[in-house]
């Protein structure tokens, strides 16, 4: 029993950059400006919200999501690569960051660079 949690306590964290958006949240809570809103697609996901600490607009599908960048203004947008590349004809997004996941992971993509 100490063995397992010996090891869930030091390996578990090296997972975390991995399988967590946090340090992504925290790239668009120090980029974005107060009143820049963000979105996550394709379905909401408590762990970005729980890091961001701010609401979000809500995307139901890809109707929605084209209505929120069509928008003049900056928005960010929190997507998976997978459902984003099944996209086409999206507005110009540019790339802020992403996480370690290079096939599902997610983005951190903004409307103006």
């Amino acid at each position: 029993g100490g063995f397992a949690v010996g090891a869930s306590l030091l390996l578990l964290p090296l997972l975390d950059p991995v399988k967590s958006p946090r340090d992504l949240a925290h790239t668009y809570r120090r980029l974005a400006q107060p009143g820049e809103p963000y979105s996550i697609y394709p379905r909401f996901d408590a762990n970005v919200l729980f890091h961001v600490e701010r609401p979000a607009t809500v995307v139901s599908d890809e109707a929605e999501l084209r209505q929120f960048l069509a928008v003049d203004r900056k928005a960010w947008l929190f997507a998976k690569r997978d459902a984003l590349a099944k996209l086409e004809g999206l507005p110009p997004l540019h790339q802020v960051a992403s996480d370690p996941d290079s096939e599902a992971g997610y983005l951190l993509l903004t409307t103006r660079p």
